[in-house]
C-alpha cells in the first residue's frame, strides 16, 4: 500500500492510500474542517498523475458516492453489504481523445457571434433554465454582438436545438466585485449530460476570452470536483446577493 497526504502548515488534513498492483484506492479521508475545499480532489488528481493509465477502482460508502461521481468515477456494480457495511463498486476510466471526439461528433460548439440569429432563442433558453428575465440576457447578448463588450456567450447545438451553454458577465450576483469577469449560466440539458459538453464549453470559453486578452476568469458554484477536471481551482468563498449561505468561487488562470 502507498499513502499520500495533504497538509496545512504541517498538519495532516487528508490522506489517500492505493494498492499499486491493482490501482485500487483502499483508503481516502479528508478532515471535516477541510471538506468542500478541493482537498480530496487534489489528492486524487495527484494519485492520477502517478498512475496516469488504466482504471482506478474503489468501493464507496453511501455518503461518499456523490463526491466520487463528481470527480469522474462511475458505478461498476450493484450496492453490496459486507459485515453490515454498504458499499458501491466504482471505477475511474480516463476518457481517450478518440472517445471524447466520438461523444462530441454530433454536436456543434459556437460563439453567439458566429450565429447572431440565435440571440432571441438563446435568451429564451437561458431564461427557461435559470429564471433570470429574458430581457436581461438579451441586453447582455446585444452588448456582446454590438462589440460593446467582449464578455461572450457560448452554445452547444444538437442540430438546431440548444443543448448546452454558458456566458461571461462582469459579476454573477455576489459581493466580490473585484473578481471579474465571471462565467455564468452553465447548463447542459439532462438528456445530453455525461458526453463532455460542459467541459468543451468551458475550454472554448477560456480560450476565446484569453485570445481577447481576458484572463483570469472566475466562476461561482456549489459543486466540488467537477470544475477541477478542466483546470479551475477553488479560490475563496463569496456571499451571493440575497443568499443565506456562502458560495464557492473558482478561478481559471
Amino acid at each position: 500500500m502507498e499513502y499520500y497526504g495533504a497538509f496545512d502548515s504541517g498538519t495532516l488534513i487528508g490522506e489517500i492510500g492505493i494498492r499499486p498492483d491493482r490501482q485500487h484506492i483502499c483508503f481516502f479521508f479528508v478532515d471535516g474542517r477541510y471538506q468542500r475545499l478541493g482537498v480530496g480532489t487534489g489528492l486524487f488528481r495527484f494519485v492520477r498523475q502517478l498512475y496516469p493509465k488504466g482504471t482506478i477502482t474503489l468501493n464507496s460508502a453511501p455518503y461518499g458516492f456523490p463526491f466520487y461521481k463528481a470527480i469522474g468515477f462511475q458505478q461498476t456494480g450493484a450496492e453490496q453489504t459486507v459485515s453490515g457495511i454498504r458499499f458501491t463498486p466504482m471505477a475511474f476510466i480516463e476518457s481517450t481523445e478518440e472517445q471524447e471526439k466520438g461523444n462530441m461528433k454530433e454536436y456543434h460548439l459556437i460563439t453567439l457571434r458566429e450565429q447572431p440569429g440565435l440571440m432571441d432563442g438563446a435568451a429564451e433558453w437561458y431564461h427557461s433554465k435559470w429564471g433570470v428575465p429574458k430581457e436581461a440576457y438579451l441586453e447582455c447578448m446585444a452588448s456582446y454582438l454590438n462589440g460593446e463588450t467582449e464578455n461572450g456567450w457560448y452554445l452547444c447545438l444538437d442540430g438546431e436545438r440548444i443543448v448546452g451553454g454558458m456566458g461571461v458577465i462582469d459579476n454573477d450576483f455576489h459581493n466580490r466585485k473585484d473578481l471579474s469577469p465571471n462565467v455564468c449560466a452553465v447548463f447542459v440539458e439532462e438528456d445530453h449530460r455525461g458526453k463532455g459538453i460542459a467541459g468543451r464549453l468551458l475550454d472554448l470559453t477560456v480560450e476565446d476570452m484569453r485570445n481577447k486578452g481576458v484572463s483570469p476568469l472566475y466562476l461561482v458554484t456549489d459543486h466540488t470536483g467537477f470544475y477541477e477536471r478542466y483546470g479551475w481551482e477553488f479560490f475563496c468563498m463569496v456571499q451571493g446577493d440575497g443568499e443565506p449561505e456562502m458560495s464557492r468561487m473558482y478561478i481559471h488562470r
